[in-house]
């Protein structure tokens, strides 16, 4: 408490009294009363911890609280049941899960790699479950998410909490899963089945979530800092009829493909204004100077139309019947219908839904300019550009329908719990705070670290980098073996023939791993 105390980049002061008196207490406990028998907490059994967590959970929330010392041994005693290779938790953990426990704010955690965060994890939640409450954690796969549920199911049980997995593909045992008191799963399962719950009215998530949403443990925060924090996502859809945009991109790939073997490249105007002609029956303005070549004329014409409701302001044709009041028009009336007409009769090589067409003129400039984006993402059509190219059957075009940003999803709840290996720089805890109100605590190694990081060096070449690699290795390796990590096969073959070259040094020592299904052992 006092190192933490000391610590700068720890927000978490007005709880360290609380802190404080919690481990004077647990310093004192040393028994339990279950079912008005006082029992050794050393000597209890499943059963007694089953009585014990009845008896808990009747009491009053003040009552738990004040008693919160009581419930970190009792989960500390059936974690060593459960997992005999834990002596106990360490100080360093239990002073962790409290300060999550007492928090009244959101705190993020600075836990060191190997110091347990997954039991930390599962005790906050314990204990959580314990008060009256319920939450998810968020982990960093679906498959750690599936691994830890399963891996914890014995150790929530024994306190009858229930706990499951939204990582199935199978969306009824997903709706199984948040029946549960605790639900584990990555970030975007939770973003999906939300979407799909609020948008789609599948019903994943029944009333879990009708009154709020309480706590959530992020076991890794990085999809909470600045580079992952506008991460969005996105729930595509095929809508029916969105095969017969086939037609489209076959007439666009035709135009750039024949054009090209020519050497020339049509503008996107020139290819817009190619399907459009053959999505709409449009009349072009030069097609009227095969009626006359006055001007002026095919200007009154050209106004005269768009006033009727022949056509729009883009010359596309509403109606063929045509009726002019002025007398100098009147001899062109008859050509015209006989011009419209052929136009709107004309034969076309795009044949889709009128309700798609607007879709289409929408997109239009984005699906033609996405034939040369080919280090883009592959949305606006190219896909299916790119298929056409390899001559693939093409497939239906995806939209975005509905969409979630991280920064919106964790917000959402009252409650954020997270804990990592690093919190990051102080500009990223201020951006943190900033966004999600939260508390920082940095919670001091249980066991000093043996890591030492040497001094860079900076060499003119390869050869230079790999004698000098070689000549740390050799004199390191006079002491404790060492381990080189080369990026490529050929760099642990060239680091190899380095090794060869040196004086005085048995290569009999070196043992080379380059590929999976090679046998690496040592004797």
């Amino acid at each position: 408490i006092e190192i933490i105390n000391k610590d700068i980049s720890t927000s978490l002061t007005n709880e360290l009294n609380q802190l404080e008196n919690f481990f004077k207490n647990v310093n004192k406990c040393t028994t339990v009363d279950i079912n008005q028998t006082i029992e050794s907490i050393k000597l209890l059994t499943i059963e007694h911890i089953k009585q014990w967590s009845i008896e808990f959970k009747s009491k009053s929330y003040e009552n738990k609280i004040a008693n919160l010392y009581e419930a970190i041994f009792i989960v500390e005693k059936a974690i060593t049941i459960f997992f005999p290779e834990i002596i106990s938790l360490r100080d360093a953990q239990k002073l962790t899960i409290a300060s999550f426990i007492y928090n009244s704010k959101k705190l993020l955690a600075q836990v060191s790699t190997g110091e347990g965060k997954s039991l930390i994890v599962a005790s906050i939640m314990i204990i959580k479950c314990l008060l009256g409450e319920q939450g998810d954690i968020i982990t960093s796969s679906p498959i750690l998410a599936e691994r830890d549920a399963i891996e914890n199911q014995k150790l929530y049980n024994v306190f009858e909490i229930s706990v499951g997995h939204n990582s199935s593909e199978n969306i009824n045992a997903r709706r199984t899963a948040y029946e549960k008191h605790v639900v584990y799963g990555d970030l975007s399962s939770f973003q999906r089945d939300y979407l799909l719950d609020h948008f789609y009215e599948k019903r994943i998530l029944g009333d879990r979530y009708d009154n709020g949403r309480t706590n959530i443990i992020i076991d890794e925060v990085d999809s909470m800092l600045l580079d992952k924090g506008n991460s969005v996502l996105y729930l595509s859809h095929q809508p029916p009829f969105l095969d017969t945009l086939e037609s489209v991109y076959v007439l666009i790939w035709q135009m750039v493909i024949t054009n090209a073997a020519n050497g020339k490249y049509p503008s996107v105007y020139e290819i817009k204004k190619a399907i459009l002609h053959n999505l709409y029956p449009i009349l072009g303005k030069q097609e009227l100077f095969k009626l006359t070549e006055n001007r002026e004329t095919i200007d009154n014409i050209w106004v005269e139309l768009i006033d009727k409701g022949n056509i729009d302001g883009n010359g596309k044709i509403v109606s063929t019947k045509v009726e002019f009041e002025d007398e100098n028009l009147q001899p062109f009336i008859k050509h015209l219908e006989y011009l419209l007409k052929d136009i709107f009769h004309h034969e076309k090589q795009i044949e889709v839904p009128n309700y798609l067409k607007s879709f289409i003129e929408q997109h239009l400039t984005a699906w033609i300019q996405s034939i040369d984006q080919v280090n883009s993402r592959w949305n606006e059509g190219l896909h299916q550009f790119l298929q056409l190219k390899h001559q693939c059957k093409t497939s239906l075009l995806s939209l975005k329908a509905v969409f979630i940003s991280n920064i919106s999803f964790f917000n959402m709840y009252k409650n954020i719990y997270g804990l990592s290996g690093t919190l990051g720089s102080e500009n990223e805890r201020e951006f943190l705070k900033s966004i999600y109100n939260v508390d920082f605590l940095t919670v001091p190694v249980a066991l000093s670290s043996k890591f030492q990081e040497a001094q860079p060096i900076h060499c003119k070449d390869l050869v230079e980098w790999r004698i000098k690699i070689v000549e740390q290795a050799i004199e390191i390796s006079l002491k404790r073996s060492v381990l080189i990590i080369c990026e490529t096969i050929k760099d642990v073959e060239q680091m190899n023939l380095t090794f060869k070259s040196q004086k005085n040094f048995n290569l009999n020592n070196i043992f080379i791993y380059k590929r999976s299904y090679e046998k690496f052992s040592i004797d």
